[in-house]
């Protein structure tokens, strides 16, 4: 987990750094940066490409590539409810 979030401590602590920057020089542009880079970490949180949400996502359930586990997945939560499930073959 520590690996996984290393870019996300990089930026908080960068951040940190700017906005007491900001206390020093008052330059309202550092505050600008600072919300560029809190986006920027809120995108890595995104799970649906492989940025950091997806490693941390993966690491807290135990799956190591959940692209390759969607396609069971949906076809198992996207089943109809008429038709029977492979066990009930005859």
């Amino acid at each position: 987990m520590r690996t996984d979030l290393g870019g996300v401590y990089f930026h908080l602590i960068f951040a940190l750094g700017l906005v007491a920057l900001y206390g020093l020089t008052g330059h309202e542009l550092l505050l600008f940066v600072v919300l560029l880079i809190d986006l920027e970490v809120l995108r890595q949180f995104f799970p649906f490409v492989r940025l950091d949400g997806y490693w941390v996502l993966a690491d807290l359930t135990g799956i190591p590539d959940f692209f390759s586990q969607i396609s069971p997945f949906l076809r198992t939560v996207l089943r109809r409810p008429d038709r029977k499930g492979p066990s009930s073959r005859g």
